[in-house]
C-alpha cells in the first residue's frame, strides 16, 4: 500500500535584526500508522538563516518500504544544511530510505539562507510517501492518500 502525507510550515521574511519565533503550533500529520512532523522553525540570531527539523515515525507493527520525503521550499531559497542521505534539488530536498522498521523514526534538519531584502514568507512543505510490505516483505501498492497542515511562524522587525 502506497500512502502520502503532506505537511507545511512557514516563517515570514522581513529585513530585521530582532527575531521572534511564535509559540509552537504542532504541524504533524498522521495517516494510518505513519506520522510526519515539522518542528517550530528556528531563526538564527543574526536573522540570516532559518532551520526546520522534521521527523517521520512508523508507529505500525510492520516495516514500511520505499520511503521518500520531499521537502519543498517556497520561495526557492539557498539550502545550507541537509541530513546525510538527503539531496538538494532546485527547490526541494529529497530524502530516501529503503525501509523504516516498525517503531522506528527518521529525522533531520534543513537549514536555508534567508534573503536580506526580500519580504514575504519562507515556507516549507513536505510530502511523505511509502509502501507497506506484503506478507513476504515485498512492497505492495495502493492508492495515494494526501493531507496537509499549516504552521504559521513569525519574526518581528526591531
Amino acid at each position: 500500500m502506497q500512502s502520502t502525507i503532506l505537511g507545511r510550515s512557514a516563517v515570514p521574511l522581513l529585513a530585521a535584526a530582532a527575531v521572534l519565533v511564535m509559540p509552537p503550533a504542532h504541524a504533524g500529520q498522521r495517516l494510518g500508522e505513519m506520522n510526519f512532523d515539522y518542528s517550530t522553525p528556528r531563526v538564527a540570531a543574526d536573522g540570516e538563516h532559518v532551520s526546520w527539523q522534521w521527523t517521520v515515525t512508523n508507529n505500525g507493527k510492520a516495516d514500511v518500504a520505499d520511503v521518500q520525503v520531499v521537502h519543498r521550499l517556497i520561495p526557492a531559497l539557498k539550502v545550507t544544511k541537509v541530513p546525510t542521505g538527503c539531496s538538494i534539488m532546485s527547490d526541494t530536498v529529497q530524502c530516501r530510505y529503503d525501509r523504516i522498521a516498525a517503531g522506528a523514526r527518521r529525522s533531520g534538519t534543513i537549514e536555508v539562507e534567508l534573503p536580506s531584502v526580500e519580504q514575504g514568507e519562507a515556507r516549507i512543505s513536505g510530502r511523505l510517501t511509502w509502501r507497506e510490505a506484503d506478507a513476504k516483505g515485498q512492497p505492495a501498492t495502493a492508492p495515494v492518500l494526501e493531507t496537509s497542515t499549516t504552521q504559521p511562524q513569525g519574526r518581528q522587525p526591531s
